[in-house]
């Protein structure tokens, strides 16, 4: 069985392995299907074995929490949060290193609380967050106090990562490696020994060493990080030959382990040595290639996207029923009172008639008095009572939509006590929640937060307190968020715990907080997205300015030459002077073209000289009468900023020009106390607002849209069917300069 099963997987490997062969064989322009086909079948952030690794993880250390091993609990934690970060899936990395930097701190291990900020500094490092810094700092400073050798080295190497000082950075890197040169010596077969040493190596600018120690202990991944630090070293020394030698073998190591998020960017690096080699063709296809999977990891990474959500409690609603509940026991107490008061005074009178007759009329007078307060009193508790049910109904009411609940716990009894809505929100029955309740947590409660609702509800405590959780309830294959709190309180008089509380579905919360994650992490995207366009125009741009038309400028003069020369024939000379109008013309374009990818303006000049350069531009080429009014709005946003400004006033002219069949329009940027105002109008043929916003047609127009987020501005645009178009943007200067 073992055999066949080890054959079975050989030969999917080795077919699997032919198909990524093919991924820079086939054409990435017109075998498109099959490229993303390839990727799709082949590549994922997160493989099948790590699901089944990250399962096993997540049910030892179940078991760990159990047995009160927090420890244990914690480097299962950080296992899981390995697994994530080497995917590229950093947050929910991020997620299981903060639940592990928990149990330590909780228990005050602060060795390896530090150890843990370690690797969350990492993640925040891939991820480009800030945090990193602060976390690397705060470990450095827990370590260095360290006697053991193996953390003593890692203070060092933390020490180097975080010191502006070079030669204070390479002393720190030093006293690392010879540290952990000596504990590799003495402990040869220790992998994660190894790991370390290799990772110093790299700091230390040995990364031919870091490389072969990652590819001795078959770590992959490490290897695959090193090899492309050394292909940068190479690229940047104009070795470009060795560079791309040194990606293509981090490239089949990418294959191997099928890691997404690394093919990427190697693509990315080859695509860039062939641009430097000048080889234009081969460049565009790893470049194609590149976006094939970053479109596809994009898209997976979405999907995958897990965050840890705040939810508000409505404590108003709390109030109200803390409220409702005391004047019950109030009126209870009050209710109580009258009767014993009644009945006490009723066995008076009767004792009193007992025993002397002559005093029955008093007795009857006075008795009478007693009926009347009696029922006076009777009236006064109805309407009490009336107004008691008419909060209890309004209680549930709002327990409904809110979907809250309360409950009391007989501690003597293990009976559980609750309102209406406590049902709905566990979907259970009243029968097995009040005689059976652990056994509905055992059925219903997500496995990972059983122990924490069964201590919560049934936990022994002998002081009072107040506490809060919340829990997933699992049913039919559809997951509910619930949020619990439990008071506990002394009763003294029956000399027990009073527990009790509520419990509210806070699931839609918990969406609603996940789309708001999902739509951030969308935005930071299209930021990303826009900046890498911008930094690749300005890159074309200065290889048509400073490469190419120098080149044609050259081939001018070399013209202008040849026309000096008195001895050339009339043919000839017809020839050339064709050929330097040509050339002058191609000259032209590429200043042209240049100018609208990245224009030179907008440093020498500034941002408003350079708005007013490209409507002129804009005026010369088209039938249009462009009219307009620039303030001097210079130095009020940062660099890039003015960038995104900038095509904004440049795309809405395009698109004037191709879509509107206008013969005006009016431009015009006000310079407010606080905010930039910017209307563009025609006077077009228009559209249809709703149709355009519902669709999000049109590559200009969204990339209006998302410059303007970008700037946190707004925008209202206005249009109808032969009506032209105007744009009214405001873009504030706060966050902009």
């Amino acid at each position: 069985m073992v055999v066949l099963i080890f054959q079975t997987f050989l030969a999917g490997k080795i077919f699997s392995q032919s198909q990524l062969d093919s991924l820079e064989i086939y054409n990435p322009y017109s075998s498109v299907d099959r490229i993303r086909k390839i990727i799709n079948d082949n590549f994922s952030i997160l493989s099948s074995a790590n699901k089944a690794q990250i399962e096993a993880y997540q049910n030892s250390m179940l078991e760990d929490q159990k047995g009160n091993n927090f420890s244990g609990a914690g480097e299962k934690l950080i296992d899981i949060g390995d697994i994530y970060f080497k995917s590229g899936i950093y947050t929910n990395a991020l997620q299981s290193y903060y639940k592990a930097l928990n149990q330590y701190e909780t228990n005050g291990d602060s060795i390896n609380a530090a150890l843990v900020k370690l690797k969350l500094a990492r993640t925040y490092y891939f991820a480009d967050l800030v945090p990193a810094q602060d976390f690397y700092s705060n470990a450095y400073q827990v370590l260095k106090t360290s006697n053991d050798k193996k953390i003593l080295a890692l203070a060092y190497y933390v020490g180097g990562l975080i010191e502006s000082n070079q030669n204070k950075k390479s002393e720190l890197f030093g006293k690392a490696l010879v540290i952990q040169t000596a504990l590799v010596k003495k402990y040869p077969h220790d992998k994660k020994l190894k790991a370390t040493l290799a990772t110093i190596l790299n700091s230390n600018n040995k990364v031919e060493q870091a490389i072969s120690i990652a590819e001795e202990i078959g770590n992959n991944w490490l290897q695959i990080v090193y090899l492309n630090n050394y292909g940068f070293d190479k690229v940047k020394s104009g070795k470009y030959d060795e560079a791309l030698k040194i990606f293509q073998r981090s490239l089949r190591l990418c294959k191997t382990e099928r890691n997404k998020t690394m093919l990427r960017n190697i693509y990315d690096n080859i695509a860039r040595i062939y641009r430097l080699k000048g080889n234009w063709q081969k460049a565009a296809e790893y470049q194609q290639l590149m976006h094939y999977v970053e479109e596809n990891l994009f898209t997976e990474r979405f999907s995958f996207q897990v965050s840890e959500f705040k939810v508000k409690y409505d404590l108003e609603k709390k109030e109200i029923e803390n409220t409702l509940l005391a004047k019950n026991i109030a009126i209870q107490k009050n209710l109580n009172y009258v009767l014993i008061v009644s009945v006490s005074v009723i066995s008076i009178i009767l004792l009193i008639v007992f025993m002397s007759k002559k005093r029955l009329k008093f007795a009857y007078a006075l008795l009478d008095e007693q009926n009347q307060e009696i029922s006076s009193k009777k009236i006064e508790l109805e309407e009490i009572n009336k107004v008691l049910h008419e909060n209890e109904y309004n209680l549930k009411e709002a327990q409904a939509t809110a979907s809250l609940a309360n409950w009391e716990l007989d501690s003597l009894n293990n009976k559980l006590l609750f309102s209406d809505q406590f049902l709905q929100i566990f979907e259970s029955t009243a029968d097995k929640a009040e005689n059976d309740f652990k056994r509905l947590i055992d059925e219903q409660i997500h496995s990972e937060d059983k122990i924490a609702v069964v201590n919560f509800f049934f936990g022994t405590n002998n002081k009072a307190t107040k506490e809060v959780i919340e829990f997933r309830i699992t049913k039919n294959n559809i997951t509910k968020w619930i949020k619990a709190q439990k008071v506990s309180l002394i009763d003294e008089a029956a000399d027990k715990i009073r527990n009790f509380g509520t419990v509210q579905d806070i699931t839609e919360a918990k969406e609603k907080e996940k789309i708001k994650i999902e739509i951030a992490a969308q935005q930071s995207f299209s930021r990303q997205l826009i900046q890498s366009q911008e930094e690749e125009r300005k890159r074309i741009a200065g290889e048509l300015h400073d490469s190419l038309g120098q080149d044609i400028l050259l081939i001018k003069n070399r013209v202008l030459l040849g026309l000096q020369n008195e001895e050339i024939d009339r043919n000839s000379l017809n020839q050339l002077n064709e050929i330097n109008k040509s050339v002058s013309s191609v000259l032209n374009s590429i200043r042209e073209i240049a100018f609208n990818l990245r224009p030179a303006h907008l440093e020498r000049l500034g941002l408003t000289e350079t708005i007013s350069t490209v409507i002129k531009k804009f005026e010369q080429v088209s039938s249009i009468r462009i009219t307009s009014h620039i303030d001097d709005i210079d130095g009020v946003l940062e660099t890039e900023n003015e960038i995104n400004l900038f095509r904004i006033v440049q795309e809405s002219i395009n698109n004037i020009i191709k879509h509107s069949n206008a013969n005006e329009a009016f431009i015009e940027i006000i310079k407010g106390a606080e905010e930039i105002r910017l209307t563009i109008s025609d006077n077009g043929k228009g559209f249809d607002v709703d149709s355009i916003n519902e669709k999000a047609s049109g590559f200009g127009l969204r990339n209006i849209y998302n410059r303007i987020q970008i700037l946190s501005g707004k925008i209202e645009m206005k249009s109808g069917y032969l009506e032209g178009t105007r744009l009214e943007i405001t873009i504030p200067f706060v966050g902009n300069e």
